[in-house]
């Protein structure tokens, strides 16, 4: 029954089979060169120049505009030529950042970045994504999750080393989304820690007082209580019978109790 802090992910987007148009990949000279299965190559420069370069020229709304919704890692996995230079649209979890320095002549920033992330609706295989203007806020690392989405135009398969195995990952150029989550509460215990030494022990020995003062109270209430029939009874023989004839007058009710028997045996 508890509530999650975490935001309820929209529905997954859908395309309408009438909204479906044919897909033109790049077949330029550029691209010729590429070979999927393979990590990149200093052959396929230009045509990862050339993404780079239309991935600065075209703005974030354009290419989110152009981006194809109906492309997924089956696709790209199978036939890659067939979608090469085409703009995806994806959305999913980002787990590694990295980034590294390159030749002026690939991008004017001279630095690339490179998220791996996990799509939607693949969750069994990465794709990575080659970004060269990271969004405020972003950090590199490993083991993230962050929320993203991806609008980028595919390059190759890339080959990478996964354990004792290589595979290929759908290798894109484009541009990232992400909205920062909002800071975690602190807890008590970071809350206690904050608090100086000098006024923890004040409030500790405040404590302690209030919890004596409320005991003592408590027992001298209960000592009165015990203490009041005695001198409600005290009170009473003074006020009607004396004391000596109230005393006399308990003492002879057992032997009346004792001598009523007796004289009831007589009567039968």
């Amino acid at each position: 029954f508890a509530r999650s802090d975490e935001p309820v992910k929209p529905a997954p987007a859908v395309v309408p089979v009438a909204k479906i148009t044919p897909i033109v990949p790049d077949n330029s000279i550029e691209f010729q060169a590429i070979q999927d299965m393979t990590p990149v190559q200093t052959r396929e420069s230009a045509a990862y120049a050339k993404l780079l370069r239309m991935a600065r020229e075209t703005s974030a709304a354009d290419l989110s505009k152009e981006a194809r919704r109906d492309v997924f890692f089956t696709h790209l996995w199978e036939r890659p030529a067939r979608y090469r230079g085409v703009p995806i649209h994806l959305t999913g979890m980002a787990k590694k950042i990295l980034t590294y320095e390159v030749a002026p002549t690939m991008t004017p920033a001279e630095r690339l970045y490179e998220i791996w992330f996990y799509s939607d609706e693949n969750r069994s295989f990465p794709y990575v994504l080659v970004i060269q203007d990271p969004p405020a806020g972003l950090a590199v690392g490993h083991e993230l999750n962050l929320p993203i989405t991806v609008d980028g135009y595919f390059f190759k398969l890339m080959k990478y080393r996964a354990g004792d195995n290589y595979r290929g990952a759908p290798m894109l150029v484009g541009r990232m989304h992400w909205t920062p989550a909002a800071p975690a509460a602190p807890s008590t215990m970071t809350e206690l820690s904050k608090i100086p030494k000098v006024n923890l022990a004040i409030g500790v020995f405040a404590l302690f007082v209030v919890y004596m003062g409320i005991r003592l109270t408590l027992q001298f209430r209960r000592a009165r209580a015990l203490a009041r029939p005695r001198s409600s009874l005290t009170s009473a023989s003074h006020d009607g019978v004396p004391a000596e004839q109230l005393a006399e007058w308990l003492q002879q009710l057992p032997e009346e109790a004792e001598d009523e028997p007796a004289d009831r045996s007589h009567l039968l």
